[in-house]
């Protein structure tokens, strides 16, 4: 929300009037106090078994920019990058995830960042297959593929309910599928089923992941979810007016959605915070 209907608002609501000024100093002091948080979390990304990417477009004073996110189930970092692509992942994780498998919904610098490996979100496979059925009724290609890949988060629950070692006859019968799928040549005159099994076929390794690790999962909502508030955000203010503001937005929203995930009371977190001294 942008400062001068943060001032009204507070004018107008509890007879409280404060200036813009004094309301950003107020978010400056309160970022800066929040860096320690936000910099724990980046180190706690870095080294997690599992981490979600995802990114989303955002206005900065009328330039493209965009917000990225890395999570897991107890830590949500975002970050500010004019980049869409790797050099976002460069800025903020020179290594990588050397000790991660990697959630993503396939974006190029995703798949490019260096991880222990890396996990492919179903959703999305599923939706582009849905797609592929609808403008191509008579081939059965990816009509097969998606009963596949059902077939393999029918195949998580079992797991999950009896043991990541309990059906293996069942995964091997799922990864001879596969293999048999992404063999078959599709006529060319097919162009986007063509282009959907190459890709299939480069990051055959990244599909069926979530099979073998119960910390894997087979999406990559829990990042979208992450990046989700962003929008609201554009939705309510257009844009943010500066640079400066939306990493004081990616810092706090970072603390914030950590707290959140922590089961922590997110007002008396935020005291403790905003009644740091700084060193």
């Amino acid at each position: 929300m942008p400062y001068d209907r943060i001032s009204e608002y507070l004018k107008d609501a509890y007879n409280m009037p404060i200036s813009q000024g004094s309301i950003k100093n107020l978010l400056d002091s309160f970022t800066e106090k929040s860096s320690l948080a936000y910099q724990r979390i980046k180190e706690n990304i870095a080294k997690a078994v599992v981490v979600g990417a995802d990114e989303t477009g955002v206005k900065v004073d009328g330039e493209k920019f965009w917000i990225h996110t890395w999570q897991n189930p107890y830590n949500t970092f975002i970050a500010v990058s004019e980049s869409r692509g790797i050099k976002a992942v460069k800025d903020n994780f020179p290594d990588g995830f050397p000790s991660s498998i990697l959630v993503s919904d396939a974006w190029a610098a995703q798949l490019a960042t260096p991880a222990l490996s890396h996990q492919l979100c179903m959703a999305h496979l599923l939706r582009d297959l849905n797609h592929l059925i609808e403008i191509y009724p008579n081939h059965d290609w990816p009509v097969n593929m998606k009963q596949l890949l059902q077939d393999s988060l029918r195949a998580r629950k079992t797991l999950e309910k009896e043991g990541f070692q309990s059906n293996s006859k069942q995964l091997e019968q799922i990864e001879v599928g596969l293999d048999e799928l992404l063999k078959i040549e599709v006529d060319k005159k097919y162009k986007k089923i063509t282009s959907f099994r190459k890709r299939l076929v480069k990051n055959r390794n990244y599909l069926f992941k979530f099979l073998y690790h119960s910390l894997v999962p087979s999406d990559n909502n829990g990042s979208e979810r992450a990046i989700r508030n962003v929008k609201i955000k554009q939705k309510v203010s257009g844009q943010f007016r500066s640079e400066s503001g939306a990493r004081s937005f990616a810092i706090i929203r970072s603390v914030i959605d950590t707290i959140i995930k922590r089961n922590k009371n997110i007002f008396d977190c935020l005291a403790i915070t905003a009644n740091l001294v700084p060193e």
